[in-house]
């Protein structure tokens, strides 16, 4: 996370509304914000380029692992010029804990070479210019417009897949079709805030084995509790 995000750190008692939405999916949106009010990106970057970066590491691996990563290599190479000049090889040496780190340090190479021969060197601000990238998908592109651009769809990683699902914002098998119903669900709200708080959830309440149910916020809401 960049100094400069912490304007955005959402507050509580900001209540959503959006007519048009049940009763039951604003007051469930509302409780999940006001449960995770620090609720925000645990990748730390400083430039929109090193959050790119981060979150291509991120895909099968921790927040916490690729930020011991990430603060070795932005150390020698933050910027697409930099990865450039680092190389593929030393590039897959420093991110091998994040896992699958050959295909990551292909992808983050031909990424900053597209960057930098055709963006200036600047991550684009539009979606279909981010997921013509090497290593990002829909997932990545969504995360990447709503921190650097507070704009774009729901990323959809394991967790907003579970709590979408178990809450009842979404009923779909694949990550596309949740993605769909949530960018639905969700037209006209902040989709960060709200993107944050499932993931908070997820993490650290919703998990997939043994959720903590008896602390959960936002039980009365739940589909599995129900059954």
């Amino acid at each position: 996370m960049r100094a400069s995000d912490l304007t955005g750190v959402f507050n509580c008692g900001i209540i959503f509304f959006v007519s048009g939405k049940s009763e039951r999916d604003n007051s469930l949106i509302n409780a999940l914000i006001d449960a995770y009010p620090d609720a925000r990106c645990e990748l730390n970057y400083i430039s929109d380029f090193e959050l790119l970066v981060a979150v291509i590491l991120s895909a099968q691996c921790t927040d916490r692992r690729v930020n011991l990563v990430t603060r070795e290599l932005f150390e020698v190479a933050n910027a697409p010029k930099k990865i450039l000049e680092l190389g593929e090889e030393a590039l897959a040496k420093i991110i091998y804990p994040c896992g699958f780190y050959k295909v990551k340090a292909a992808n983050i190479i031909d990424t900053a070479r597209v960057l930098d021969e055709n963006y200036n060197g600047k991550v684009p601000n539009d979606f279909d210019s981010l997921i013509k990238l090497k290593g990002v998908g829909r997932k990545t592109a969504n995360v990447v417009m709503g921190e650097l651009f507070n704009s774009g769809g729901v990323a959809v990683d394991t967790h907003v897949f579970r709590v979408s699902r178990r809450l009842g914002l979404a009923s779909g098998n694949t990550v596309e079709k949740v993605e769909l119903e949530l960018a639905e669900k969700f037209k006209g709200l902040a989709n960060r805030q709200i993107h944050h708080a499932m993931i908070f959830h997820g993490r650290y309440c919703c998990k997939s084995r043994n959720p903590e149910c008896g602390r959960c916020r936002v039980r009365e809401f739940c589909k599995v509790v129900e059954k």
